[in-house]
């Protein structure tokens, strides 16, 4: 399948792309502001999802939007309200872009137009009242959001049935998105490529995995697959292959790898071959959906690895036009 073409079944308008009521956070669970202190008692007039929504439908400006988030901010007074790990407005508006990410489709280029935001909001001047830890360039806040977010859809106290709160697109569409976080240099998610790559590819489906959770291929194959579809790929091939995550124990392989940790050719094309395999198979009940993600995702390494080894490049990056 040419790169940009829509899987059949796997485009479709974002608008549909629904999440439970019940994931949808509150502010107040969100941020953890005191219920005393200089901080206004309504945040009506500070909405970091109503802004990050606004950047979305209108012709993007991350610079604009960046300074409309972080301003208000920078300007709370300091006074009575302990700083030491940064004032949680900051977590408000990480979790309003991971909001945003789940309800867009993985290959589009909204997901690129948040991971935009964000390295904007990085390069955000901060006051002098913020100490190291605060400064927007440590994008604070940043990966403990994404790991509430990651421990929260895929949660690992509930049963099996009732573990995920996000569908397999949804689950895709926040893989993809801190894919592209970590190839545009805006945070290092590198292991959580693995994770995926793991949970999709490296266990028998229907048995439990090395997480504890039975294998379920129709959540785990597109978020595995958005990792090389959006772009990483070629990234993840040319230079993650060095040597990335070798000594990391979090890196480790699941039952079906008889290799070491972190990324390596070999287990890149142990990848590429179950990604075949899943797109084959007629004995283990999945959805055509899910057979076709791993097909395109299969075939995308292989062009990625001949091409590569032809001194070519890899073009283009297998987005959808919005």
């Amino acid at each position: 399948m040419a790169s940009g073409q829509a899987l059949n079944g796997v485009a479709r308008e974002e608008d549909d792309l629904q999440h439970p009521a019940s994931d949808i956070l509150t502010p107040e669970d969100d941020w953890r502001h005191p219920k005393q202190g200089p901080y206004p008692k309504s945040w009506s007039d500070y909405n970091a999802d109503s802004l990050v929504a606004s950047y979305l439908t209108s012709s993007p400006d991350p610079n604009a939007t960046a300074f409309a988030l972080t301003t208000p901010i920078n300007d709370f007074p300091t006074s009575g309200f302990p700083r030491s790990d940064f004032s949680p407005e900051s977590k408000d508006i990480w979790s309003a872009i991971l909001r945003q990410a789940r309800k867009h489709h993985p290959l589009s280029q909204t997901i690129s137009a948040l991971v935009a935001l964000v390295a904007a909001i990085k390069a955000s001047p901060s006051p002098p009242t913020f100490n190291e830890a605060q400064q927007w360039q440590r994008l604070p806040n940043f990966g403990m959001t994404v790991r509430d977010e990651w421990n929260r859809t895929v949660s690992s106290d509930a049963d099996d049935a009732e573990r995920w709160s996000c569908n397999p697109l949804q689950w895709a569409s926040m893989n993809a998105f801190v894919a592209l976080c970590t190839v545009a240099g805006v945070d290092d998610y590198k292991v959580y490529a693995i994770w995926a790559l793991r949970d999709a590819l490296e266990d028998t489906p229907g048995e439990r995995s090395l997480v504890g959770h039975v294998v379920d291929l129709d959540h785990y194959v597109p978020a595995a697959a958005a990792w090389i579809l959006c772009g990483a790929g070629e990234v993840m091939y040319r230079e993650w292959l060095l040597g990335e995550l070798t000594g990391s124990g979090a890196a480790k392989g699941g039952a079906l790898w008889e290799g070491g940790k972190g990324f390596e050719l070999r287990r890149w094309r142990f990848w590429r071959d179950r990604f075949r395999w899943v797109g084959a198979q007629t004995e283990v009940e999945i959805e055509e959906e899910t057979r076709e993600w791993a097909r395109w995702a299969g075939d995308r390494m292989e062009e990625i690895e001949r091409l590569e080894e032809a001194g070519v490049g890899v073009g283009g990056c297998g987005q959808l036009e919005e």
